[in-house]
């Protein structure tokens, strides 16, 4: 079965090979923390002005994004399902950057759930932090 995925940035998450569930709407954060180097034999001799030097720290990434429960695909309920059965919250996650060929994936600890049913189609909604690093690979150079 063939999967298509529309322009934009998709996110999908996955257990493995199974897809676990897509989105409407997502966020990809990433901060670098920085490390203070900072000392006072740090003054310019012609100033006299103490200039501030960092190096960088941790970095850490996550997110938000929430989606539609499709009847027949479990998905979203299955990981409500493991978070609920104490099975564990990591699960590798996939950014693909529209059509470009470009993605960035990892593991994820997903933080917070929710699922969503008003009068119209049931939705979830989850919260992740990346967990070890995010592997970006570039976009592919359009063939021809």
């Amino acid at each position: 079965m063939s999967e298509t995925y529309a322009l934009g940035v998709n996110i999908i998450f996955k257990d493995g090979d199974t897809v676990i569930g897509g989105q409407r709407d997502v966020s990809l954060n990433v901060e670098v923390e920085e490390i203070d180097l900072t000392s006072k034999d740090d003054v310019e001799a012609l100033t006299n002005i103490l200039f501030y030097k960092c190096a960088q720290g941790l970095l850490k990434w996550g997110g938000d994004c929430n989606g539609v429960v499709c009847s027949g695909t479990g998905g979203p309920l299955n990981l409500l399902g493991d978070i609920l059965g104490g099975q564990g919250v990591l699960k590798s996650v996939e950014f693909e950057l529209g059509l470009t060929g470009a993605k960035a994936a990892g593991d994820i600890l997903i933080t917070k759930w929710a699922l969503n049913a008003g009068t119209k189609e049931p939705t979830y909604s989850t919260s992740y932090r990346g967990s070890g690093p995010l592997v970006y690979t570039p976009p592919t150079a359009p063939a021809g």
